[in-house]
């Protein structure tokens, strides 16, 4: 007899695995997370990107950081744009000549100074 294991066994086993790992990524995705992989710690590609979602239902985009500047475009509610870590009182820059008040956006946590 040998101290092999019954083939019936050590496929249990692979399938449990394979359920196991189909239900990791499946809460990755539901959570809107990607899984970790690879030996480089986890960062992904968008680790430290700042962005911001508009939450005003139009969102006035200035020249420059304050009211007194003229509006230079206009975003609509949800839309998801990249910005700067730089603020200025109450205004976040989203780039050159661009600004948006801070009260009417939700900024991701790329945008905190590390």
């Amino acid at each position: 007899m040998s101290d092999e294991e019954p083939a019936p066994s050590k496929l249990g086993r692979q399938i449990r695995w394979t359920l196991v790992a189909i239900v990791i990524v499946a809460l990755a995705v539901v959570s809107g997370r990607a899984p970790k992989t690879g030996t480089s710690g986890g960062s992904s590609e968008d680790a430290g990107r700042c962005t911001v979602t508009v939450t005003a239902d139009t969102l006035n985009v200035r020249a420059g950081p304050g009211t007194e500047h003229p509006t230079v475009d206009r975003l609509s509610k949800n839309a998801v744009v990249d910005a700067q870590r730089e603020t200025s009182g109450a205004f976040r820059k989203l780039a050159e000549g661009r600004w948006v008040a801070n009260e009417f956006v939700r900024s991701s946590a790329g945008c905190t100074t590390p």
